[in-house]
């Protein structure tokens, strides 16, 4: 390794210097010098013997106080410093990437040399982002990366990872010289240096010999807001790699797994022949795999990747008693292995860079406040069983999702110990940085939305704002444990006030504690004006979330208000009144009342395009957002060239208002291009709604490189929309493709948050399988379908008439499907579910639901002819052909094919 070689360098060189490189060393407390910052050969150091006395002394003195400094500012990798390694006898021990048990993935060297050419070619840019999910193996690139950068025989690199809160300086230090530097940022969306580290890299001089490698989670609305009060001179050009799981599909993910097995009990001297490993599929992440294997090293049988945390956590606990029994620790009682845990937990949290920070705050763990000098000595050396950050006395550091894990465990309802973490986060900095670590928690480990409520809890006028900040962040599966805490501490106005300007604009983004939030305004708002805002916004935000009931009743409210006090100051008020009725209508257009939507929609476009012309600066947008809505609702009410002339025109508003270059006009424009699509669609006009759903994809997919948090649903529902159209179109490969795109940004989203993103999962869940279908992949076709079914059957449950049409349409397909796999009895009875759920909403609005309610009939006669069930099927059929005869406007395939069924079965 690189720093192996400066050490034998400097035993080398020392001779030639007189000895006077070993005294300064050792006087200046210098085990060995960096190679990177001596940066000279065997060779060269050779040379130096001659040298006049005083020049060699001068260089090395100068070199050595480049050490120190370089030293000061950064690490030589993200493992421990000296005398910070853990213990072996730990089972998480052998998971450290910095320890590299399981040699570096063949799959993912290509991204380490793309790294590699960006730094050694100079290509454009300064900035590479390097991101990836809980566990996909960051760390173990980056440190690839950096040895590779560090042994280039063109030219070494200097690599370093910034410390905390002085990457500015390190940046500055490192333009001083003209070595080329790679600086790596760990965690970077957990670090409130970046803007100035940033900004310090804008003024450094000279050509491009500094480079940032930002490693994160995620680049999202951090990594926007970061960027904002940026020169714009900084060259932020946009290399990024993103990880996945270690392979693309379940086989090559078991084959990985297996292979880290092997290597793991090779390391332990076990046998890699028994243990077996399930539950692994093609979304496994790394670390799960690692895990599961390490796992399966240390005991046979099988193990479940999802247990393998659990598995690990289990045999841990009794590592930590052996420890503590060698530490002495077994005299004393109060420390029971779950006070060992939230110990671990809170200094991991905390931390402490002196002996004497550790004795004042060991003893605020729950179970530990009697412990006195001796016993802290002993608890501390008990924590030296895991490896330690670089510069703390006290202060774990275990693989990131174990930590999680843990600590999640550890704080959800210990309401004494989520008290003890709220004391020692005394600086916003601190509180931010245990946030985010819970933010990371919640994206894999389940009891990390009760640890963040009962850590908000502990201070909530001081954390829930910075909660809030922290989501906003990207860690926006803290989202639910934020809107409770909201709910449950009820802010007064000027708080609720306050946590309503930290929120985003986009309304899909931290859904509930918007909700909360909105919630908390209306009730405590001080007059009627602010009460119908309030409402209205909370209307717009239940109608997103799926909660149709609740929104029409803040939005008739909102109305009602408005109307109310439009009467007395129409010129103030008439704006408002015009929201609100969109909110109205939209709430009823949610709900399944696409009759009273459209009639409420048109008022709504009435009043806007009054106002736009009286200040289209103001309000064209306004009415751009309203022509959008009454689209949707005419699309939705069965009249189709309606809905394709107003969103003609909401598209032409929104295309002329987003030639400003701004991505909120832009992403409003591909809003439009989506509903317009939607309704070519249905008129025939696929060419046409392949066009404005593929523009709308593209529009959110660029806007989702820097913002992924609102845009990548909104990629997902027009790439369900193209996916629809290619359906139809012929172009069964390519729907298939966008449809499964769809289905995986859906999934995560989903899983996070059910309440709100179920249904769209399931719909795209739907247009795949139909796109499956068509292309005739039965039995795939048939698993997505019965997925969505049984979603939409949990959704319609809830009472909503979108849901249950959404069901009928979902049962449909699904019939169609099994029909197509010979799956007939199954065929008959998603047939039969369909004709069932489609009828009464076809006889409470025919306008919307009888062509549906039709084409389920064609496929109940056809699935019950292909069983045998002729006299049923003539009777489905005939019902179907009398519907079409009543509808000669129809498109009359579906008659001529019930006819035939009619005819097959007589």
């Amino acid at each position: 390794m690189a720093n192996d070689r400066a050490r034998r360098w400097w035993g080398r060189a020392a001779g030639s210097l007189t000895g006077l490189a070993a005294a300064g060393g050792a006087a200046s407390g210098t085990n060995y010098i960096h190679s990177p910052l001596i940066g000279v050969s065997v060779a060269a150091a050779g040379a130096l013997v001659g040298f006049p006395a005083g020049l060699a002394w001068d260089r090395r003195a100068e070199r050595l106080a480049r050490q120190r400094q370089w030293d000061n500012l950064f690490t030589d990798g993200p493992g421990p410093g000296p005398g910070g390694h853990g213990s072996p006898d730990s089972a998480w021990y052998w998971l450290a990437p910095w320890l590299a048990v399981v040699p570096f993935e063949t799959r993912r060297r290509r991204y380490a040399a793309a790294v590699h050419q960006w730094c050694a070619a100079r290509l454009p840019g300064r900035v590479w982002r390097l991101s990836g999910g809980p566990g996909s193996g960051k760390t173990r690139l980056a440190i690839e990366i950096a040895r590779a950068l560090r042994e280039d025989e063109r030219q070494p690199w200097t690599v370093g990872w910034a410390r905390p809160g002085r990457g500015a300086a390190g940046v500055e230090l490192a333009a001083g010289w003209d070595r080329p530097t790679l600086i790596v940022v760990d965690d970077a969306d957990a670090r409130d240096d970046l803007g100035e580290l940033l900004a310090a890299l804008d003024r450094a001089a000279g050509p491009q010999t500094v480079r940032l490698l930002l490693v994160a989670r995620d680049f999202g609305d951090w990594w926007t807001a970061v960027q904002q009060p940026l020169p714009t001179a900084v060259d932020l050009a946009g290399h990024g790699t993103r990880l996945g799981p270690i392979a693309e599909d379940a086989p090559g993910q078991r084959v990985a797994a297996k292979q880290a097995l092997a290597w793991y009990a090779a390391k332990l001297g076990t046998d890699p022949s028994g243990p077996r490993l399930t539950g692994i599929t093609a979304g496994t992440p790394l670390i799960l795999l690692h895990a599961a294997a390490l796992a399966a090293a240390h005991r046979p049988g099988p193990i479940d990747v999802t247990d393998a945390v659990a598995e690990l956590l289990a045999e841990e606990r009794a590592v930590w008693r052996t420890h503590a029994a060698r530490q002495g620790l077994d005299e004393y009682p109060q420390v029971t292995t779950d006070v060992l845990r939230d110990l671990l937990a809170f200094t991991m949290l905390t931390g402490a860079r002196t002996a004497a920070d550790t004795h004042r705050l060991v003893p605020l763990v729950p179970g530990l406040h009697d412990a006195g000098p001796e016993l802290v000595d002993r608890l501390n050396a008990w924590l030296h069983l895991y490896d330690r950050f670089t510069g703390y006395w006290t202060r774990p550091r275990l693989p990131g999702v174990i930590a999680e894990h843990l600590t999640a465990d550890a704080l959800a309802g210990n309401t004494d110990l989520a008290a003890a973490v709220a004391l020692t986060a005394a600086t916003d900095e601190h509180a931010t940085r245990i946030l985010t670590f819970l933010g990371h928690a919640a994206t894999h480990a389940t009891t990390a939305a009760a640890a963040t409520t009962t850590l908000l809890d502990a201070d909530p006028e001081r954390l829930i704002p910075l909660a809030v900040r922290t989501a906003r962040r990207g860690h926006h599966h803290m989202d639910r444990a934020i809107a409770d805490a909201v709910d449950r501490h009820a802010p007064g106005w000027s708080a609720a006030q306050g946590l309503r300007d930290l929120l985003p604009q986009e309304l899909n983004v931290l859904t509930h504690t918007q909700i909360a939030t909105a919630r908390a305004c209306a009730r405590t708002a001080p007059t009627d004006a602010d009460r119908a805002t309030a409402l209205t916004l909370l209307a717009d935000l239940h109608s997103r979330s799926g909660r149709s009931d609740e929104a029409i009743t803040n939005a008739a409210e909102a109305v009602a208000t408005w109307r109310n006090l439009a009467e007395a100051d129409p010129a103030t008020h008439r704006p408002n009144l015009a929201g609100a009725l969109i909110a109205l209508s939209e709430a009823r257009r949610q709900a399944g009342h696409f009759t009273e939507s459209v009639t409420i929609a048109v008022q709504a476009v009435a009043a806007w395009r009054t106002l736009a012309e009286a200040e289209p600066a103001v309000h064209r947008q306004h009415l751009a957002k309203a022509l959008s809505s009454l689209a949707g609702a005419y699309r939705q009410a069965g009249r189709i060239d309606d809905a394709i002339t107003t969103g003609a025109e909401a598209v032409a508003l929104r295309r002329d208002l987003a030639t400003t270059g701004s991505g909120v006009h832009r992403a409003h424009l591909a809003e439009a291009l989506v509903t317009l699509a939607e309704a070519s669609r249905l008129a025939g006009r696929f060419a046409e709604a392949i066009s404005s759903a593929g523009e709308a994809a593209s529009i959110h997919r660029d806007l989702a490189v820097t913002n992924p948090a609102p845009h990548r649903p909104s990629l997902a529902n027009a790439l369900t929309t193209v996916a629809d159209a290619m359906r139809l179109a012929g172009m069964h490969g390519e729907a298939v493709a966008n449809a499964n795109e769809a289905v995986i940004i859906w999934r995560p989203i989903a899983a996070a948050d059910p309440a709100v993103h179920r249904s769209h999962l399931a719909n795209a869940l739907t247009a795949l399988a139909d796109a499956q279908t068509a292309a005739g992949r039965y039995g795939e076709a048939v698993i997505n379908a019965t997925e969505a079914a049984t979603a939409w059957r949990d959704l319609a449950a809830l009472g909503s008439i979108a849901h249950q049409a959404a069901l009928a349409n979902g049962l449909t397909s699904l019939a169609h499907a099994q029909s197509l796999a010979h799956r007939l009895p199954e065929a008959v009875a998603s047939a039969t579910d369909a004709v069932a759920a489609w009828r009464p909403l076809a006889a409470a609005d025919p306008t919307a639901y009888e062509t549906h309610f039709a084409t389920a009939l064609v496929m109940l006669a056809h699935t019950r002819r292909l069983v045998g069930r002729h006299e049923e099927a003539i009777a489905a059929a005939t019902e179907a052909v009398d519907l079409y005869d009543s509808h000669p406007e129809w498109d009359q395939a579906n008659k001529t094919a019930a006819e035939e069924i009619i005819r097959l079965c007589s």
